[in-house]
């Protein structure tokens, strides 16, 4: 016999199975098939849809995974086009994903679920893929677009002073334009050398980029203006699992960069009398499997109780402000939501992370861990000078229950590995105050 491919094998047998099971996989604990016929037909369709993402003979495609039906179907229809399976295992690290996506040179990846993608996210923001892939539309979590920020900063600091003066320029009349009209010299600017400013970061972005979408936490409105400054469009949108997963996003032709957009359609949006927000429509799930008394204490008269805590506008636009659990009520009374302080400190260049505590205190403090590689050849006086710098321009933007008093410094990130950090890339609030307690404690002085 001559020979075959394994494509050609697969297509034979499906000819002499069409309905008997292919492959099975266990959902709800019963085991399911799929037959020889419905398999087949999910590559075609899956090749098809590789195909119109620009996949050709010969690409790469990343396949991140469990053992699934869906990895077969993955790999069979990136074959049948030619193009050239990538498996990773779902345990990689950031720095393992980086290296497997620049050493094949991969122009696409399929993950399984949103903890791996946001992995391989933050993986092909050290790549130069988005100009290899040229995406039209692709999201990320914010955490992506302050990476993406600050690699423009550092290449803008490496630049001579006629660029740097005409960048700076741009993002000045971008970010004016968006908030008043410009004068007569400044428009002409605006589309002069603002315009090659503007289409040289698309290039960069692939140039073919209409929009990102931002989720999974907040998105720092600093960062936003600057990509809608440039003329990058950013969509922040707003959902949980628990509603399927969207509830509101912004609109590509109205953006408000610190809002999460109204309601999508078939979604209804109100406020609790204590700020949170509730969500109702047929998107919102049944209930939590097996747990009638959680459901019972989520879901109240069909209103989905989110646990964050929101503002509406007149026209819809929903802003979200904390979390119901993580607000921080100062020795004062006033109700202080952590995420703008925190959003306002790793605005700034040199601090990577943040988390803010005060709850029955005075005033509020913060655990900063530093770029390290801004810091790495500093002593600790210069890192500790460099910082207090930081806080004091971060404080500018805040109001006075809001501004850092003082802080501390650790060198060690929050990350999944060590337990601070969510698989969704979220801090876990108390896992770092149980490890960092007794200094907070002594930056007061004393015990709560």
């Amino acid at each position: 016999m001559g020979f075959q491919s394994l494509n050609k094998l697969f297509l034979d047998r499906v000819e002499d199975n069409l309905d008997k099971p292919f492959l099975w996989s266990k959902i709800n604990k019963e085991w399911k098939s799929i037959t020889w016929e419905e398999t087949s037909k999910k590559v075609k369709e899956f090749s098809s849809g590789l195909k119109a993402h620009g996949i050709k003979p010969g690409d790469r495609v990343v396949i991140v995974s469990e053992n699934r039906p869906e990895w077969i179907i993955s790999d069979l229809a990136i074959t049948m086009i030619g193009g050239i399976t990538v498996p990773a295992y779902t345990t990689n690290t950031e720095d393992d994903h980086h290296y497997i996506l620049e050493h094949s040179g991969a122009k696409a990846v399929i993950t399984s679920n949103n903890i791996l993608a946001n992995r391989l996210a933050l993986a092909t923001t050290r790549t130069s893929n988005l100009l290899e892939v040229s995406p039209t539309l692709t999201t990320a979590v914010p955490r992506i677009f302050e990476v993406i920020h600050d690699r423009i900063k550092i290449q803008m600091k490496g630049k001579n002073l006629i660029i740097k003066t005409i960048f700076n320029r741009s993002v000045k009349l971008g970010l004016k334009k968006m908030f008043k009209k410009l004068n007569f010299i400044e428009i002409i600017e605006y589309y002069s050398y603002g315009s090659l400013i503007r289409n040289k970061i698309n290039n960069q972005l692939g140039g073919k980029l209409r929009a990102f979408v931002s989720g999974g936490a907040a998105l720092n409105p600093d960062i936003g203006n600057f990509f809608l400054a440039l003329g990058i469009k950013i969509l922040q949108g707003y959902g949980q699992t628990e509603s399927s997963p969207l509830i509101s996003a912004n609109r590509p032709e109205k953006i408000r960069i610190d809002t999460v957009g109204p309601a999508v359609k078939g979604i209804e949006a109100k406020l609790g009398e204590d700020g949170e927000l509730l969500v109702k429509g047929d998107c919102v799930m049944k209930g939590y499997w097996q747990d009638e008394k959680t459901t019972n204490e989520t879901i109240i008269n069909g209103w989905l109780h989110t646990g964050d805590i929101a503002s509406i506008a007149d026209d819809g636009f929903i802003t979200i402000t904390g979390r119901k659990k993580e607000l921080i009520v100062n020795s004062g009374g006033d109700n202080i939501a952590p995420t703008r302080p925190e959003g306002s400190l790793t605005f700034q260049e040199t601090i990577f992370q943040a988390m803010v505590e005060g709850d029955r205190r005075p005033y509020l403090v913060a655990i900063i861990v530093p770029e390290e590689d801004k810091i790495s050849k500093l002593k600790d006086k210069e890192i500790y000078d460099l910082i207090s710098s930081e806080v004091k321009k971060a404080n500018e933007n805040l109001s006075s229950i809001e501004k850092i008093r003082k802080f501390i410094i650790v060198r060690d990130p929050f990350s999944t590995d060590n337990g601070l950090l969510t698989p969704t890339m979220k801090i876990r609030r108390h896992k770092i105050k149980e490890m960092y307690g007794e200094e907070l404690d002594d930056l007061y002085g004393s015990k709560a």
